[in-house]
């Protein structure tokens, strides 16, 4: 997992948030090229870890699915006992 995989998972918590405004906000906020994320998200989505839901608006809304969520309460369970 690429530190890149890890900050986008970390990122999807705006209710209705779109993967172009979550990758747009992330690569204006860190400096990380569009391009770059956007090959990150892809590859997120084959692991399964993220998904895009258009059933809730007319827009493509970035979700972690139940396999990125218990990998980040993973993630935040190990960091927070260190």
């Amino acid at each position: 997992m690429s530190t890149n995989q890890l900050l986008i998972l970390s990122e999807i918590r705006y209710p209705g948030e779109t993967q172009s405004a979550l990758l747009g906000r992330l690569s204006s906020t860190y400096s990380i090229p569009l391009s770059t994320l956007r090959l990150h998200a892809h590859e997120l989505k084959e692991l399964g870890l993220i998904g895009v839901n258009s059933a809730k608006s007319d827009y493509n809304v970035v979700e972690l699915t139940e396999g990125g969520r218990q990998l980040m309460s993973l993630i935040g369970a190990s960091t927070r006992d260190e």
